[in-house]
């Protein structure tokens, strides 16, 4: 059972790209200049990189910053008492939103004219 583990696609695909690499600088024992192609495709990936890093550097910058900025901004934001969405009395179903008294069998409320009664 050995401590190394086996090689992975990336790692072969790279070991490929590497010899590919040589074989084109090297020939013979010597150095010899890489074909344009080359340069510029190798140019590019090292562009594209740099690129990719800087977005993630970005990207990470504005969320630790947001972060930041919601750490300093929670202590400030207190609960003042109920909210006024906040119903009291959730059995009561006159504390909700779209109560009104003709759709149930109660007593006169206050907030509401009676239709039947116009001077009251």
């Amino acid at each position: 059972m050995s401590s190394y583990p086996r090689n992975q696609r990336a790692e072969r695909a790279g070991r490929r790209v590497g010899t590919a690499v040589r074989a084109l600088m090297f020939h013979g024992g010597r150095i010899r200049q890489m074909p344009v192609g080359i340069r510029v495709l190798l140019g590019a990936a090292g562009v594209a990189a740099i690129a990719l890093l800087f977005f993630f550097v970005l990207w990470l910058a504005v969320v630790l910053a947001l972060a930041w900025i919601a750490m300093k901004v929670m202590p400030l934001v207190g609960q003042q008492g109920r909210f006024n969405f906040e119903p009291t009395d959730p059995n009561d179903h006159r504390q909700s939103l779209f109560y009104h008294p003709l759709s149930y069998n109660d007593d006169r409320d206050p907030r509401f004219p009676d239709p039947r009664f116009p001077d009251r």
